[in-house]
């Protein structure tokens, strides 16, 4: 299964060959004397890539040395916090804003009425209800890594999420993500320190009872 870190690294990966480069995917491959299954994989996220691997693939692409610095300290560190401070491609840094806020707080809560809020989604649900909204295929998982780390916030706030009846019946991604969705939402309400409740007209319930 792939990791969170390697699909955002490899959206990176593939943004800045399309837009800093005139590589195609094969012309790539060749100069890095890897095979195009191979970095198919990488710039999907299917394959895990290590730092000097990240170094070794923006040297070729003569990339900026801080820009590429940058990039390497993020494989490294797997995105430490901080992340928001510096710009991702596709992600609006207002995200970022907002990323920084939950970062500091000591309680959240969420009013979504039509989507399960971005802190308790999956990556199927997300990626799914992204690429509906009109989401660039080659941001979808930098923003989902975004989303993936704003959600690492939950391990030490008191959270509350009210969700709309609408949300558990909309769905988005396949059948089994949207599944694996509301199998999430449940076991999140098990966790300590956290309350999610289906808001039902104008009388909230246990999400765990409905």
């Amino acid at each position: 299964m792939s990791h969170p870190r390697d699909r955002a690294i490899g959206a990176q990966l593939r943004a800045i060959r399309k837009t800093q480069t005139d590589l195609k995917l094969e012309d790539a491959a060749e100069l890095l004397q890897w095979s195009p299954a191979t970095y198919s994989r990488i710039e999907t996220g299917k394959r895990h890539v290590t730092s000097e691997e990240v170094m070794a693939i923006l040297v070729a692409y003569k990339v900026p040395v801080a820009q590429r610095d940058e990039m390497v300290a993020k494989a490294k560190n797997n995105m430490q916090p901080g992340w928001w401070d510096a710009p991702l491609p596709g992600v609006s840094p207002d995200f970022g804003t907002l990323a920084s806020y939950e970062a500091e707080a000591d309680r959240l809560t969420d009013w979504s009425p039509l989507l399960v809020p971005g802190l308790m989604q999956t990556h199927g649900y997300a990626r799914g209800y992204m690429l509906q909204a009109g989401g660039a295929p080659q941001d979808v998982e930098v923003r989902w890594m975004a989303r993936f780390q704003r959600q690492q916030a939950l391990r030490r706030v008191r959270y509350t999420g009210y969700i709309g009846a609408a949300a558990l019946h909309t769905r988005f991604g396949t059948e089994n993500e949207f599944t694996e969705q509301l199998q999430h939402l449940h076991v999140m309400a098990s966790a300590v320190n956290t309350s999610i409740r289906n808001v039902r007209r104008t009388q909230p319930c246990c999400i765990r009872s409905c």
